[in-house]
């Protein structure tokens, strides 16, 4: 119990309900043919890259690839972009580290930037109280999961049971001097679980896109702060609205 290895885990700070993760890959959700392409390159020191397709909220496949250097992963991203017809746009790369050198050679995918300032709030025009980015994005994913929004449907038990387990270790953090919200650190979760939780980033890279849409000209409403108001407002039972 020492690193967070047990079934069920009752820890208050956690983002996501233990139920509703398991409950991913039995979700019904609205199908759409808007399909999105993740990407998380490994870091120096590091054997593991992983891709994640997505139709809509539908995580419908997962690879991974093994000590492959910059140039394999990208060469591997434009066949799988080819292959499933998803535009270029709708792909984002991991920018820190090593990810810069796969992103350079798929040009006109997005990168993705943990610590860049997050998303604005259309209704104050000043970024939300998140500490970056990652952050921004991780509290929505948890939303979406707990809300039944999201669904898993790639088999594969060694990957679904290292989700699982990665998820689990998604929990907030202290509020730091800015009194911003923030989640335990990468380095924390690594710590607990052994490895890097790169499937959970995936998840939460894929958030990018609930924000800011490139099939549409202007950014959509903060979805969190859609749900905020919505509680504020007294309906604590409002789902999030994404679209």
């Amino acid at each position: 119990m020492l690193f967070g290895n047990w079934e069920y885990d009752t820890d208050v700070n956690s983002l996501i309900q233990y139920d509703n993760l398991i409950d991913l890959f039995t979700n019904t959700i609205e199908e759409t043919n808007e399909k999105w392409c993740i990407v998380d390159v490994a870091r120096f020191g590091s054997d593991k890259t992983v891709i994640s397709l997505w139709k809509g909220l539908e995580w419908y496949s997962i690879e991974v690839l093994e000590k492959q250097d910059t140039t394999v992963v990208a060469d591997r991203v434009k066949e799988i972009l080819r292959d499933e017809k998803i535009p270029y746009s709708h792909c984002i790369i991991d920018e820190d580290g090593i990810g810069g050198g796969v992103l350079d050679q798929v040009k006109g995918a997005k990168g993705f930037m943990a610590n860049r300032t997050p998303f604005l709030n259309k209704i104050t025009n000043k970024p939300d109280n998140f500490k970056n980015l990652k952050t921004q994005c991780a509290y929505y994913l948890s939303e979406l999961i707990n809300a039944h929004k999201i669904s898993v449907t790639w088999i594969d038990d060694d990957s679904r049971n290292k989700f699982i387990e990665e998820a689990e270790q998604l929990k907030r953090a202290d509020v730091d001097k800015e009194r911003k919200l923030a989640i335990e650190p990468k380095n924390k979760m690594k710590e607990l679980l052994g490895r890097s939780p790169d499937i959970l980033d995936t998840a939460i890279m894929r958030m990018y896109f609930e924000f800011e849409k490139p099939t549409k000209s202007t950014l959509v409403i903060n979805p969190i702060t859609r749900l905020l108001n919505n509680r504020i407002n007294g309906n604590q039972q409002a789902s999030i609205s994404y679209n």
